[in-house]
This record gives structure tokens, C-alpha cells and sequence, in this order.
């Protein structure tokens, strides 16, 4: 019932509120699909410059990559240092470089994640709706939402020579 421009202004405006604010923005391949697609959007029908700046964008797919390559020990020894972020990283430069690495066996894309981690059942998800905007923004959500509640264990007082796990968390 809308014209589609006014929906990209909508859109344009809520994400530029979101820039000025400070907030972060999530997403699976965030900098390669959805900034591509909302650049050329907003640039081909609003006539509005469009980039995610560089510490903009959490992406979902580049940690799940990233992660699996290390879990499933695809890589080598020498090579675990280059799917971790380094001290000069932005998020762009990390999720970048992690994303467009090529991988065989690693299925990293939003449905897998999702199944992966059992939230298509435990959320009863309609996994029908994939690939839909709304759901797929729900189903990211979802996701950061797994990772930030694996990452609020403090293993601060954990002594690292206790063992090589413990050393390597440290």
C-alpha cells in the first residue's frame, strides 16, 4: 500500500538515525548483500550516497564462518591467528576478509546457523519463511542473541596455567 520510495526514505532515514545514535547494526553478510543491495537503492532511487562506515555492522555470518572453520579444524595450526580479528581490525576489515575467504565443507548461511544451534526448533520457527526480510532479520537477531549469551561466561580469576584450555581462553 506504500510507494516503494517511501519506504527506501523510511528505511534511509530509521538507518541514519541509527549512524548518529551510535547503534550497531546486525546482519548475515551484512557488508557484502545488505549494503550492496541498500547502496544501490538508496543510490538509484533516492539519489543518496549509502556505505555502512566501518564499525557499523556486527555480521552474524562472518562469526559463524570464522567460528566453525576453527571448531571444525579446517585450518591449520598457523593459519587459527588469521580467522581471529586483529588489534587494527574494524569490524568491515574483519567480517571482510572472514567472509571472502572460500572454505569447503563450512555451510554458513543464516538457515544453517539457525539449525545449527537448534533455534528452528526451540522457537518453533516457520523455516518456510527464510530469505524474507522480516524473518531473516528475526532469525539474525536470534543468532547475536546465542552468541552474546555464550560469551557472558567471565573466566576472569581462571588461573591460565591450570591447563591448555584455560591457557588458551587466557
Amino acid at each position: 500500500g506504500i510507494h516503494p520510495n517511501e519506504v527506501l526514505k523510511f528505511y534511509y532515514n530509521l538507518i541514519r538515525a541509527g549512524q548518529k545514535r551510535g547503534l550497531h547494526f546486525v546482519g548475515h553478510n551484512a557488508y557484502a548483500a545488505d549494503e550492496r543491495m541498500l547502496t544501490s537503492h538508496f543510490e538509484g532511487f533516492l539519489k543518496k550516497d549509502f556505505h555502512w562506515r566501518d564499525n557499523d555492522v556486527f555480521d552474524t555470518g562472518g562469526l559463524e564462518k570464522a567460528s566453525l572453520a576453527l571448531d571444525m579444524g579446517v585450518v591449520g595450526k598457523s593459519q587459527r591467528q588469521w580467522w581471529l580479528p586483529e588489534s587494527g581490525d574494524t569490524l568491515r576489515s574483519y567480517f571482510k576478509r572472514v567472509c571472502t575467504y572460500i572454505v569447503k565443507g563450512i555451510k554458513w548461511n543464516l538457515t544453517d546457523a539457525i539449525k545449527r544451534y537448534g533455534l528452528d526448533q526451540q522457537k518453533e520457527l516457520p523455516m518456510g519463511e527464510a530469505h524474507r526480510a522480516g524473518f531473516d532479520a528475526y532469525m539474525s537477531h536470534l543468532l547475536m542473541e546465542k552468541y552474546r549469551s555464550q560469551i557472558t561466561v567471565n573466566h576472569a580469576d581462571e588461573n591460565m596455567t591450570a591447563s591448555p584450555v584455560a591457557f588458551d581462553r587466557g
